[in-house]
């Protein structure tokens, strides 16, 4: 790990809060905003190796390519774990390494998501489309309460951990919704099969449904197919999570219960547009997304 002053300072500066990562106006800025200044760092710096591992799914087209660079960060956040990592970006999370000796295994678990999306591996039903779910989120935001601990409170309890893993799938499962096409037109899983399979489609017809809105709306092609585009439209409303529970929230750190009710807003939206998603995307602005981080940040 490259020290304060030395070749390597610039670089870990540019991982800081914020960064590419947690931009300013985005649900993920301001979660970690109203977080305590001495937290903030260390918080984008987690979202950030999210990123970095989700980033390999869209940026690397040679699949052998995409499992060594997958495999060289598995290895690097063991050794930034162990304080002796190379990229910069692990820098910004010594301290809280230091603090919270932050574990391993949720590391590995947002890792692995990416690979089972790399081997393109599907989910046969709702259980395990939702473990999965909880692999990439619900990972991070178990992180994010080990940042929280403290011998006052009890954020690392086995309950409070499996609830922030439930709070971070809740809040992909909404995500996934809003992006709906283009996570097909890149053929990503958004349902399980048993799900597929109970209102009658399949992960191909749904790659072919957004592929030709895409086509249509750039050329001018046939409109996929009414009927076919009802159908997802039902699969998305079957998808969206019920509300996640008061109380389950109200026992995470400020930074999850901001992501919870930022994504429950924009829930709202997605169901004010009755699902009709695979040509469009909604979204919150960033004053009102700010106002949900106040409100949340004062109760």
């Amino acid at each position: 790990m490259t020290r304060s002053g030395g070749p390597g300072s610039a670089a870990a500066d540019g991982w800081r809060f914020p960064n590419p990562a947690t931009p300013p106006g985005s649900a993920d800025y301001y979660s970690i905003r109203f977080s305590a200044a001495g937290r903030r760092d260390a918080l984008a710096a987690l979202f950030a190796l999210r990123r970095e591992l989700r980033h390999i799914l869209v940026q690397v087209s040679d699949p052998g390519v995409a499992r060594r660079k997958l495999d060289w960060w598995r290895d690097e956040i063991g050794r930034g774990l162990e304080g002796r990592a190379q990229h910069p970006l692990c820098r910004p999370l010594e301290p809280a390494q230091r603090s919270h000796a932050l574990p391993l295994d949720p590391f590995l678990d947002m890792a692995r998501r990416v690979e089972d999306e790399l081997q393109g591996s599907r989910s046969t039903t709702r259980a395990a489309h939702w473990h999965r779910l909880g692999d990439d989120r619900g990972a991070l935001f178990q992180l994010i309460c080990h940042c929280h601990w403290d011998p006052c409170n009890r954020l690392t309890d086995d309950a409070t951990l499996a609830g922030a893993r439930d709070a971070g799938a809740w809040c992909t499962q909404v995500r996934q919704l809003r992006a709906v096409g283009r996570l097909l037109r890149q053929g990503r899983e958004i349902a399980p099969q048993d799900l597929l399979e109970q209102i009658g489609l399949s992960q191909s017809e749904l790659v072919r449904t957004a592929m030709a809105q895409s086509a249509q709306a750039g050329t001018g092609g046939p409109h996929p197919d009414p009927s076919r585009r009802a159908r997802l439209c039902g699969l998305l409303a079957e998808l969206a999570p019920a509300p996640f529970p008061a109380a389950a929230a109200a026992a995470l750190p400020l930074p999850i219960r901001i992501q919870l009710r930022i994504h429950a807003a924009l829930l709202q939206e997605l169901v004010r547009a009755d699902f009709d998603l695979l040509d469009r995307r909604i979204g919150l602005t960033p004053l009102r997304k700010l106002w949900i981080a106040w409100r949340t940040s004062r109760s």
